[in-house]
């Protein structure tokens, strides 16, 4: 039987604020983008627990820390990997742009969610 996960008292004010916080630093301030980036330094800078965060995006999007990090990186490296302004990038150099600490990293996740690799992406992009 799957333990279901402790939730805490957080009021809708609270949890607006913390929300609107976790945008400002990971969208605006394009902090995604920076693969040493962790939910414990957003924390520490929003003066929210991480507990807190965990909850917020939980309810906010459906999924955790690593999953919203990952939606916007993806994003980027998509458009990216379409732009003829990024023709001359490798691969690789994208997914370092986008935030990956690797280029497994990378492939990984980028395969994972568009079931193809970003060499595959990039080049069925060009043709069309």
């Amino acid at each position: 039987m799957k333990k279901e996960a402790k939730r805490y008292a957080i009021t809708d004010a609270v949890a607006d604020r913390i929300y609107v916080s976790i945008l400002q630093k990971l969208l605006v301030e394009r902090r995604y983008r920076d693969p040493n980036y962790t939910e414990a330094m957003l924390s520490r800078e929003i003066r929210a627990s991480a507990r807190y965060i965990t909850q917020v995006l939980k309810d906010r999007t459906g999924g955790s820390y690593s999953q919203f990090v990952n939606s916007y990186r993806l994003r980027d490296a998509r458009r990216m990997l379409r732009t003829p302004r990024y023709a001359d990038y490798t691969v690789e150099e994208i997914g370092i742009e986008c935030g990956y600490a690797s280029r497994q990293a990378f492939y990984v996740a980028f395969g994972r969610e568009m079931g193809m690799t970003p060499r595959q992406y990039r080049k069925m992009n060009h043709e069309e």
